[in-house]
């Protein structure tokens, strides 16, 4: 079975491309660009711009300290101090849908990182006699941006 990429390669970009595959290999440590994180040189904008960067703050790392996590470039290189934390919905309150309780779940924590939407179910079913009011905050003005 012949491998998609070599697939109608001639010699001449074959030879090319074990010459640029050992030119990489030769150079070891990556430069500045070789993704869009190895451009940004704070925590907070590491961890707030891209949901894929990850931050390094290891005084020993060589490499840039914000990165994309699992990047190629890191070989087998591994960082001891690395900040890449996920958005996570954790249910803290869950009954079952009935007269009394008429949303589920009561009660669920959001750890939101920026750029990475998370989503939850919430099932409603009104009591008979009593309507459900709900209520939600959009800031489509950007006033509370510097409250994040």
């Amino acid at each position: 079975m012949e491998c998609c990429f070599t697939r109608g390669l001639n010699v001449r970009s074959t030879v090319l491309f074990v010459t640029m595959a050992t030119a990489l290999l030769l150079l070891g440590t990556p430069a500045q660009g070789y993704d869009h994180c190895t451009l940004i040189d704070n925590c907070n904008e590491c961890l707030q711009n891209y949901s894929e960067c990850a931050w390094c703050s290891d005084p020993d790392w060589d490499l840039p300290h914000c990165f994309v996590a699992g990047a190629w470039y890191l070989g087998n290189r591994s960082c001891t101090l690395l900040t890449n934390f996920q958005s996570t919905v954790t249910v803290t309150e869950l009954h079952e849908l009935d007269d009394i309780n008429q949303v589920t779940p009561t009660r669920f924590k959001l750890q939101l990182r920026a750029k990475q939407p998370v989503s939850q179910i919430i099932k409603v079913r009104p009591a008979k006699g009593y309507p459900i009011d709900s209520y939600y905050l959009m800031d489509f003005s950007y006033s509370m941006k510097d409250d994040l």
